[in-house]
C-alpha cells in the first residue's frame, strides 16, 4: 500500500542506528590495522611472508563457521545478546597477546577474533537492518555501511601507525586495539536492537515465515537453520563481483611498486571517499528504483576501474581509478544486501544476513587467491581486464533476476512455490 503524496518519510537516524554503525565502524577498523601491521611485526621477527599469509588464512577460515551458525543463532537469541557475545569473545582473542606472546598463541588469538569478528559482523547487520523501515533499507543500509567504508581509510592508517611506533613492541597495539574493542562491546551491551520496526511486519509475512519453519522434512528444517533461499541470489552476485574487488584491493599495492608508483595510498583515499560519497547519496536512488537499474551503472563503474587499472601509465591515473572502484563497491553492496533482507521474511534476516556477508567475506579469499595466481602467470594487465568478467556477469545473471516485482514480492509466495 503507497502512503499518501507529501507523508512524511519514516525515521532512519536513532541513537540505535548510530550506535550499530560505530560498532561496525570500530570492529572492521580493528579487522583492517591488524591486516596492515601484523605482516611488519611477524617481519620484524623474522619469520617471512609465509607466516603472515598463515595469520590471515587462519583469521578467515575461523570466521567460516561462525558466519554460518550466527545468523540462526540471532533469529533464536536475539540480535542484542548475541552481538555482545560476539564483541567481549574479539576483544579476547585481540587482548590475549598481551598475556601470551609467542606464536602459537598468536595463532590462537587469530581464530578467536575471526570468530568474534564473524559474530559481531552478522548481528550488527541483522540488527540495522531489523530496526530500518523496510521501504528505506536500501538507503539505510548504505549509511549503514559508512562504518566499513571509513574503515577501509582508517583501519590501516591507525595499525601502521602503532605498529610503526612500536619498536617492535607490539604491546601498545594490543592494547589500543583491545581498548577499542572494550568500547565495542559497551556499546553492544546497550544496543537495544531488538525492538522491530513495526510497519515491516505484516500478518502474510509472519505466517509465511512460521510455515517454513514448521513445515517439510527434518533434514529440510535444519537445512533452512543456516539457508534462506530468499538471500539466495543476491549473495551469489556479490560473491562473483568481489572476487574482482578483492584482487584489485590486495594487490594495488604491490602493482604500484611494479610500475613504479610512489605508492596505493592515493588510489585507497579516492577509493574511500568515494565509498562514503556513494552511501550518503544513496537516499536518492536507492529503494526508488529497481535493483537491476541501480546495477548496470554501478557494475559500469566498476568496469572502468578495472580498464583504467590496467592501462595505466602514470601515477595520476592509476589513482583516479579508484573513484569508480569506490563508486562501484560502494552501490553493490548495500544494494545487494537489501535485496538479500527483502527477499526473506522478517524474522529471518539473521540467516539472509550471514549467507550474505559469509558469501562476500569467502569471495574475498577466493580473489586474492585467483589474483595472485593470474597475476603471477599472465601479468597485471591481463588480471585487471579479466576482473571485468566479475562485473559482466552478475549483469547478466542480475538482469534475470532483479526485477523490481520478484523484489519487492513478499515472502510468502517463495513458500509455496
Amino acid at each position: 500500500m503507497n502512503k499518501p503524496t507529501g507523508a512524511p518519510r519514516p525515521r532512519i537516524w536513532t541513537l540505535t542506528f548510530c550506535n550499530l554503525i560505530f560498532i561496525s565502524l570500530a570492529s572492521t577498523s580493528i579487522v583492517d590495522a591488524l591486516q596492515a601491521a601484523l605482516p611488519i611485526y611477524i617481519d620484524s621477527l623474522g619469520r617471512g611472508a609465509t607466516l603472515s599469509g598463515l595469520l590471515v588464512t587462519i583469521f578467515a577460515g575461523a570466521s567460516i563457521p561462525l558466519f554460518l551458525a550466527s545468523g540462526p543463532l540471532v533469529d533464536r537469541f536475539g540480535r542484542r545478546v548475541i552481538m555482545f557475545c560476539g564483541a567481549v569473545l574479539f576483544f579476547i582473542g585481540v587482548a590475549m597477546p598481551l598475556l601470551l606472546t609467542s606464536i602459537r598463541a598468536l595463532l590462537l588469538a587469530r581464530v578467536i577474533q575471526g570468530c568474534g569478528f564473524a559474530v559481531v559482523n552478522v548481528a550488527s547487520a541483522a540488527a540495522a537492518s531489523y530496526i530500518l523501515p523496510r521501504e528505506r533499507l536500501g538507503e539505510g543500509i548504505g549509511y549503514y555501511g559508512l562504518g566499513q567504508s571509513l574503515a577501509l581509510a582508517l583501519g590501516p592508517t591507525i595499525g601502521l601507525g602503532l605498529i610503526n611506533h612500536s619498536h617492535g613492541d607490539p604491546r601498545m597495539m594490543w592494547l589500543t586495539l583491545s581498548g577499542i574493542l572494550l568500547l565495542v562491546s559497551i556499546a553492544s551491551f546497550f544496543c537495544f536492537c531488538d525492538r522491530p520496526n513495526l510497519a515491516n511486519i505484516t500478518p502474510q509475512k509472519e505466517h509465511a515465515c512460521v510455515k517454513r519453519v514448521e513445515s517439510g522434512h527434518k533434514v529440510r528444517e535444519f537445512f533452512l537453520l543456516f539457508f534462506e533461499p530468499g538471500a539466495t541470489w543476491a549473495s551469489l552476485l556479490i560473491f562473483l563481483t568481489v572476487i574482482g574487488v578483492s584482487a584489485t584491493i590486495v594487490f594495488s599495492g604491490l602493482y604500484a611498486q611494479t610500475r613504479g608508483f610512489s605508492s596505493a595510498t592515493a588510489f585507497f583515499v579516492f577509493t574511500a571517499l568515494a565509498m562514503i560519497g556513494s552511501r550518503f547519496s544513496s537516499g536518492l536512488f536507492m529503494d526508488r528504483y529497481s535493483p537491476f537499474v541501480i546495477l548496470v551503472p554501478t557494475l559500469g563503474a566498476l568496469m572502468i576501474a578495472f580498464l583504467m587499472l590496467a592501462y595505466a601509465q602514470t601515477p595520476l591515473v592509476f589513482s583516479l581509478a579508484g573513484i569508480p572502484f569506490g563508486l562501484g563497491f560502494g552501490v553493490v553492496t548495500p544494494l545487494l544486501s537489501s535485496v538479500a533482507v527483502k527477499r526473506s521474511p522478517h524474522n529471518r534476516g539473521g540467516v539472509a544476513n550471514s549467507m550474505f556477508y559469509l558469501s562476500l567475506n569467502m569471495s574475498f579469499g577466493v580473489g586474492a587467491l585467483i589474483g595472485g595466481r593470474v597475476i603471477s602467470v599472465f601479468g597485471f594487465r591481463t588480471a585487471f581486464l579479466l576482473a571485468t568478467i566479475t562485473a559482466i556477469l552478475p549483469l547478466v545473471i542480475g538482469y534475470f533476476v532483479l526485477s523490481e516485482k520478484s523484489t519487492n514480492q513478499s515472502a510468502a509466495p517463495s513458500v509455496e512455490a
